[in-house]
């Protein structure tokens, strides 16, 4: 049985589930509470998980095969092979400031950098590359709140 790890919410999950059932795997209607569903022909088997977490199911051999965000992938640090990629879920990675702060490029950025983000490693990455020295810090949730809280 081929185990295959799915959003359990969000804007990927539908999609996902569209997809598969397109393919073939006449899936029912999925009830938000549901974790696991096997097919009925038990070839398959779709665990329902945080979209954060695929990663570390793949690695560890949970589910051995997944769909979530290649931010995700990329920011877990584990070494996955993308097989495809699909012209949904994208997302945009952006650096923001409070608005009173006069900064027009990343030359212009404080040598005393303080960063709050949903992905420290690729934000660490990003400013080492660049050489700037910063202090990640790692939040959940209402990311876009943090510049005005400086």
């Amino acid at each position: 049985m081929l185990k295959i790890a799915l959003p359990n919410k969000g804007r990927l999950s539908t999609k996902i589930y569209e997809l598969l059932n397109s393919a073939g795997l006449n899936l029912d209607s999925k009830d938000e509470r549901c974790l696991r569903i096997e097919t009925k022909d038990k070839k398959f088997q779709l665990i329902f998980v945080r979209a954060a977490d695929i990663p570390n199911f793949l690695d560890s051999k949970v589910a051995d095969v997944g769909f979530t965000g290649y931010d995700i992938v990329v920011e877990k640090e584990i070494d996955l092979e993308v097989v495809k990629e699909f012209n949904f879920g994208k997302c945009d990675m952006v650096v923001a400031l409070p608005e009173d702060k006069n900064i027009n490029n990343i030359e212009d950025l404080p040598k005393n950098l303080r960063v709050a983000t949903s992905f420290p490693n690729i934000a660490k990455n990003y400013f080492k590359k660049l050489n700037i020295e910063a202090k990640i810090s790692e939040i959940q949730g209402a990311v876009e709140i943090t510049p005005s809280l400086g």
